[in-house]
């Protein structure tokens, strides 16, 4: 039992220290993309991240309600989840999106 503890803690530091490298790698896509909408006091940043790719575990994080809560408050931004997760090797549909967030 202890060591399935240990394998339990192992799986779970991975997986937080993938998360970590996708939220640094979001950092960075959006220090370097964007686009500002409106003019003066009115104006504001918009942008389009894809996730459909990123490991299942990064993309949960990213669309669950108190994360993306977390952020909305810290950052006073808006991230809304759109797309639909389209697994490795399909193709997408006419009219449809991979699995992508919206922040503003």
């Amino acid at each position: 039992m202890h060591g399935e503890r240990g394998m339990v803690s192992a799986v779970a530091t991975t997986a937080a220290a993938r998360a970590a490298a996708v939220a640094q790698q979001i950092k960075n896509m959006m220090r370097h993309k964007g686009q500002a909408v409106g003019v003066g006091e009115d104006a504001f940043f918009t942008d389009e991240i894809e996730i459909n790719d990123y490991p299942q575990y990064a993309r949960y994080k990213m669309t669950q309600k108190q994360v993306v809560g977390d952020i909305e408050e810290r950052y006073d931004c808006t991230i809304t989840t759109k797309g639909a997760f389209i697994p490795a090797g399909r193709k997408v549909k006419d009219g449809q999106r991979k699995l992508w967030l919206l922040i503003e």
